[in-house]
């Protein structure tokens, strides 16, 4: 179990921030791993990344977009 104060310094973030965090309900657990991994997952959705579609390379996407505009032209 960590504190705000803890898990703030395992993120890099401000205790703000992991307080504003917590209230929107991206942080639930006072464990820092948890907490890292809940962190993560919050950037990735942020960042569009989705395993589905693949790895949010940005690479990756332009060559879908160039695939996809070749495909209708």
């Amino acid at each position: 179990m960590a504190t705000q104060k803890q898990i703030a310094e395992h993120l890099n973030l401000t205790p703000k921030r992991v307080s504003e965090l917590r209230r929107d309900g991206i942080l639930t657990s006072n464990d820092q791993d948890t907490s890292r991994v809940e962190y993560i997952v919050y950037l990735r959705r942020l960042g569009g990344y989705n395993k589905k579609s693949g790895t949010g390379d940005i690479a990756e996407e332009k060559t879908r977009l160039t695939k996809a505009q070749a495909d209708a032209a």
